[in-house]
């Protein structure tokens, strides 16, 4: 650094650059409760300019041969912008407990850990910024986080208040992170934007607060996980969940590991078109208002059997394992919160199959079959009703027998009473009415009574009826004996 910018500095100041190469921490704090709440307290000494620093950390003399310097500042006042964009930084930046009144930027700049703990600032840029390390903000007040297009290695942001009411509070868009990011028990007052964001490493969102008047408080579609998003309680061990109040939009996210939203409370939950190669948690106390789970996969759902869902969209959600399963009528009071589409009731009728509860899947798709009568035209909803009431369409095929043996009952009795005449004056076979009436109901197959008597008047109204009916349970047996061997 120039000597005569040297003499410009205030003794802080000189301090401060002198402390640089060793790392040494320059801490002015009366006490650690000495942080920037007690800004207005300080007296000038605890002052530094943002243009110094800046020169400072940028010049390459303040980096030691063969070390790592290092900026660790306590309990100071930073006064003006502290402008490091498109610089490479030389040192690594650490300052706790200060407090800066104007806007810290390092958008497009080299840098290695940035770290902030107990600091109170306006703005913090660092979009399309490179942090070889660790950029952490802990316990910070700040009212914007720029982050676009920026990589980092870990991103910490715990026990951190943005605040940005009606605006954007943490703007990540094409965020890169190599390592994990943390944001827990941390709040967002305003929207957290994370579209398109790739994470090596896992997100933690547990105990976590967002919120925001319009649109989604959490935004972050297209996003990327490789290890597992966990929003639940705090892992402080408080009694903090996390908690969304308006809508989590994760719609075609990919998480390779599990999403666990265990205990959270949001408005909406959007994962329409999510891929989840771990399981999804929506149990232990999850709640929402509407879940959207439209074309999500995930191996395994667990939803504490759903009863804190108000409503549900689940078209082309796809599983292999559902927990709890209890039986079907549960889980079609689940499936009736959505609008009817196919799909669903297939997929639980799958899962039910999948542990040998094949009498809950036929009740099931059952069900889907009588709802999707709804929506057909009159003759189709009319063939509905006699598929239903003969054979369950073909879910209850012990129906048609009895449908079969009543038949049968109510013929023999009263051609009994009522024996017709002989077809021809050579007579026949000896007439037997339970032989007559059966060879009426079953089509096809002929026992020689039909061929030998001619029943007249009622009796011959009741023969075509019987006929009739043996044909259409032939033909809904048949329909729905297709239906069970070509299942979905």
């Amino acid at each position: 650094m120039k000597a005569d910018f040297l003499k410009t500095l205030t003794p802080t100041e000189r301090k401060v650059w002198q402390a640089i190469p060793g790392g040494v921490l320059v801490d002015l704090r009366v006490d650690d409760s000495d942080g920037p709440h007690n800004e207005p307290a300080w007296g000038a000494e605890r002052t530094v300019r943002a243009e110094a620093l800046a020169a400072m950390v940028t010049s390459a003399g303040s980096a030691p041969a063969g070390g790592v310097a290092k900026l660790r500042l306590a309990g100071l006042r930073v006064v003006g912008r502290l402008d490091l964009a498109c610089a490479t930084v030389q040192v690594l930046l650490d300052f706790e407990h200060c407090w800066f009144d104007a806007r810290f930027d390092i958008c497009e700049a080299t840098t290695g850990s940035v770290r902030f703990r107990g600091c109170f600032m306006d703005e913090f840029d660092a979009s399309r910024a490179t942090v070889g390390g660790e950029l952490a903000l802990q316990g910070c007040r700040i009212n914007h986080l720029g982050l676009y297009g920026a990589r980092v290695g870990d991103l910490e942001i715990s026990g951190t208040t943005i605040s940005a009411p009606g605006g954007v509070a943490l703007y990540g868009d094409l965020l890169v992170a190599t390592a994990a990011v943390y944001c827990h028990d941390t709040v967002f007052h305003g929207q957290v934007r994370l579209p398109g964001a790739r994470i090596s490493g896992y997100l933690r969102l547990n105990g976590a607060t967002m919120a925001k008047s319009s649109g989604a408080a959490l935004y972050a579609p297209g996003l990327r996980v490789e290890t597992g998003l966990f929003a639940g309680r705090s892992v402080d061990g408080q009694d903090d969940v996390f908690t969304c109040d308006g809508e989590a939009d994760l719609s075609s996210a990919r998480i390779s590991g599990p999403l666990d939203l265990r205990e959270a409370r949001l408005g909406t939950l959007n994962l329409q078109g999510a891929t989840i190669e771990g399981a999804l948690h929506l149990d232990e106390g999850f709640t929402a208002e509407h879940v959207d789970l439209r074309r999500v996969r995930t191996p395994a759902l667990f939803d504490g059997g759903a009863a804190q869902l108000a409503r549900l969209r689940l078209e082309g959600l796809a599983y292999d394992e559902l927990s709890p399963l209890p039986a079907a009528g549960f889980r079609l009071a689940w499936l009736a919160r959505g609008p009817f589409h196919p799909q669903p009731y297939e997929q639980l009728a799958a899962c039910y199959r999948s542990v040998g509860r094949d009498a809950e899947a036929r009740r099931v798709l059952l069900a889907r079959q009588r709802l999707r009568r709804r929506f057909e035209n009159p003759v189709s909803r009319l063939w509905g009703l006699l598929q239903d009431a003969t054979t369950g369409y073909g879910y209850r095929p012990w129906l048609a027998g009895l449908w079969l043996v009543a038949l049968l009952i109510a013929g023999s009795i009263y051609y009994t009473a009522h024996r017709p005449p002989p077809l021809t004056a050579n007579g026949g076979p000896h007439f037997n009415s339970v032989a007559y009436t059966l060879d009426l109901l079953i089509p096809v197959v002929s026992l020689g009574q039909t061929s030998a008597w001619n029943p007249t008047g009622f009796g011959q109204a009741l023969s075509y009826a019987l006929i009739l009916c043996g044909w259409m349970l032939a033909t809904s047996v048949l329909s729905g004996v297709t239906r069970v061997l070509a299942r979905p």
